[in-house]
């Protein structure tokens, strides 16, 4: 499947702002200074978010009561940051808190977790909702009021309200694009309204870590989820997402690319307790080891994948001939999803990742040109795909798998594959400089669903050296006469190639986003490319 690119504007020549205003106006922005400066304005009133009253009362009345107080956090990275964020708030009023992970990627109320929790008053759920209101009913029966702070589609037909205060950005809420690490935010700064305090400011971070890792609206659809951000990332505070970005910028890319898969690593790993000692943990030591466990973990994870690629790319290489591959794999890390992106970038076109548990197949479902895979796999009648359209869980039942690969290759049979990628700007090579970078920059800090990262195509590059960073892993371009360098990151080309089509002066064609960092003590303007096409 050929890539195409759908270039916005044409941009070859022009001055810095010129381009910055084309790329604003082209996405819709009318004012940029308010866009890109949002402020507390942008921010809905706390009591527009339904019950959050009634889950304020009854936090104050634990902590007035000095009842004990669960805390549920969910596993992945806004989960971390919703559980971090309500048990930070609650310990400026009380000690009489418990926390609760569950292991692996499993997320909500399950029987292995009801067996833990005991002996507490109020439970606190972030990040989670279950259709399964049994669990409630038990919780209730045993005498536990239940908050939920949440995001998910709420159920009409699931009766919360008997069992639980659902506090969710799904219901009567102007912005329904809210994570749960927003949701949570805003409930702690109604509870300073109540106590006449200002501690949940402290946690700006969490929240805006959660919402970009979530992959939540920032777009001019959602400016209080730009507000929250913002907020964050201008003050960083937590003593672990420093530690994680070290002397990095805090930004969109640094939690997507930095901290969200030190969190998943762990949950991968089935390490999840390690996250809430390592966010609830005040000592420095303390934190430095358990930055250095999870950075292990995350390796262990890559470990893990690398030993499985022989298996994985011999699969993929007898289905060269199918619009879709599904391969399958034996391991007991939740890595299923890291494998598909993997191979959807290797082979352009829609992936499945499974493995057999228990009388069922589970795993990951990753697409490139085709709208809705998830849905299409839904519609099979054979499996259950939750996620987003292109990136999604999959589980299927053992006795039903002959049958779903058979349905979705059928339907896959007859669509026509087709990725077109929209780039905002063309420029030259020599446009690229530091006030481009920087400006760019500038635009990007706040980036993620919706609004994207600003994207470039550089046609035409005849003249550049070749380089590796490490020992072969990324690949490095650069071009003749200027002061920047392309990078790609974990590059599955031949280097030798790229050295013949260098002497034969075979152009190149560069897409990708700007970025600057110190490479040794330099700073130095970067190119980082999505694709490197070699020009027939």
């Amino acid at each position: 499947m050929k890539t195409e690119y759908n270039v916005k504007a044409k941009c070859n020549g022009m001055p810095v702002n010129d381009i910055i205003n084309r790329v604003m106006k082209d996405r819709g922005v009318k004012n940029i200074d308010a866009f890109l400066e949002p402020t507390e304005n942008d921010m809905l009133p706390l009591d527009s978010m339904k019950n959050i009253d009634k889950g304020i009362a009854h936090v104050k009345q634990a902590i007035e009561a000095n009842e004990c107080i669960g805390v549920l956090w969910d596993v992945d990275t806004d989960g971390v940051c919703s559980g971090t964020i309500i048990t930070q708030y609650l310990k400026h009023f009380t000690n009489n808190i418990k926390c609760y992970i569950n292991n692996g990627k499993i997320h909500g109320l399950n029987d292995d977790m009801m067996l833990q929790i005991e002996d507490i008053n109020l439970l606190i759920i972030v990040d989670s909702l279950d259709e399964d209101y049994i669990y409630y009913s038990e919780l209730n029966d045993q005498g536990i009021d239940i908050i939920i702070l949440d995001h998910h589609h709420v159920k009409e037909s699931v009766p919360y309200d008997r069992f639980a205060i659902l506090i969710s950005s799904q219901i009567d809420y102007q912005n329904p694009h809210l994570s749960g690490a927003g949701v949570t935010w805003k409930f702690c700064k109604a509870l300073d309204e109540t106590f006449e305090t200002d501690y949940a400011d402290d946690y700006a971070d969490l929240a805006a870590c959660g919402i970009v890792a979530d992959m939540s609206d920032v777009s001019q659809n959602s400016m209080e989820n730009r507000y929250i951000v913002k907020q964050g990332l201008d003050n960083l505070k937590n003593p672990v997402l420093k530690k994680i970005v070290g002397g990095y910028e805090f930004n969109s890319q640094s939690v997507s690319f930095s901290i969200a898969p030190i969190v998943n690593a762990a949950n991968r790993t089935f390490n999840n307790e390690l996250l809430i000692n390592a966010f609830m943990s005040e000592d420095k030591k303390e934190i430095t080891n358990a930055i250095k466990q999870l950075k292990g973990f995350k390796e262990e994870q890559n470990l893990e994948i690398n030993s499985l690629r022989e298996s994985v790319t011999e699969q993929a290489e007898r289905q060269l001939d199918n619009k879709i591959m599904i391969v399958f794999i034996d391991t007991p890390y939740a890595i299923a999803g890291l494998l598909a992106n993997k191979l959807v970038g290797i082979y352009q076109r829609p992936v499945i990742v499974l493995s057999h548990k228990d009388d069922r197949y589970t795993g990951s479902g990753r697409a490139v040109g085709i709208e809705d895979f998830r849905d299409m796999c839904d519609e099979t009648g054979l499996a259950d795909a939750i996620g987003h359209p292109s990136a999604f869980g999959i589980r299927i039942d053992e006795d039903d798998l002959d049958d779903f690969c058979e349905s979705i290759q059928g339907t896959m049979k007859d669509i026509e594959l087709h990725s077109c990628i929209d780039v905002d700007i063309e420029v030259n090579a020599d446009d690229i400089d530091k006030q481009l970078v920087e400006k760019i920059r500038s635009i990007n800090n706040i980036s993620g669903t919706g609004f994207p990262s600003v994207k470039l195509l550089i046609r035409d590059i005849d003249q550049y050296e070749i380089g590796q960073m490490s020992e072969g892993k990324h690949l490095t371009i650069k071009p003749d006469g200027c002061d920047w360098i392309a990078i790609k990151w974990n590059w599955n080309g031949n280097f030798d190639d790229m050295e013949m089509n260098k002497l034969m002066n075979v152009p190149l064609t560069l897409a990708g986003t700007l970025n600057a960092s110190y490479i040794g003590r330099r700073y130095t303007l970067e190119f980082i490319c999505d694709d490197v096409i070699m020009e027939e």
